[in-house]
């Protein structure tokens, strides 16, 4: 598993390059919207930026989502075995948000410890152990407090995108 929540996913659409980009731009908005979710639905799924050939938006959503919605990058280019085009989609957590959760988990580590510390028993060496004891159970919730929501946000994200550019994922082949 890795520290940081980022993945990406190959995907071919039988539009070309031009339609897709031309219906991503069609769902998203310059700004994230001012309204509930609920109503920014039925017209737009997306806020963000779309140039010619590349995106980068992130999943309008209720505004106690927000901060834990990954950044979406993505990418079109001309299928290299016929027609329609090739997307690359990049999921990643903003980097202000895995700051400000590890600084958080880090704080709870710190107390962790000086707890264990100032409050257990009599040998230095037994407390230092003890409380060193207590941060792998701190990492792995570190882990799951970053990884869970993020999967859960790649997971809604998904089906947008393969409703607006009808695309269906590349897999590599079985060796």
């Amino acid at each position: 598993m890795q520290w940081y929540p980022v993945t990406s996913q190959e995907f071919y659409s039988p539009l070309a390059p031009g339609e897709a980009i031309r219906r991503m731009g069609t769902n998203t908005v310059d700004r994230k919207p001012l309204v509930t979710v609920d109503s920014a639905a039925a017209f737009q799924c997306f806020y963000g930026a779309v140039e010619a050939d590349a995106f980068a938006v992130r999943r309008i959503a209720k505004p106690y989502e927000s901060s834990l919605l990954p950044q979406i990058s993505g990418w079109v280019k001309p299928s290299p075995t016929g027609p329609g085009s090739t997307v690359l989609i990049e999921y990643r957590l903003p980097r202000l948000v895995v700051a400000v959760i590890s600084l958080g988990f880090l704080y709870a580590v710190g107390q962790v410890i000086s707890k264990v510390l100032v409050e257990n028993g009599s040998g230095i060496f037994s407390k230092v152990l003890l409380g060193l004891g207590c941060v792998p159970i701190v990492g792995l919730l570190y882990l799951v407090a970053l990884h869970v929501p993020f999967w859960l946000e790649v997971r809604k994200s998904r089906p947008l995108f393969v409703r607006i550019l009808s695309v269906q994922e590349i897999v590599a082949p079985q060796l």
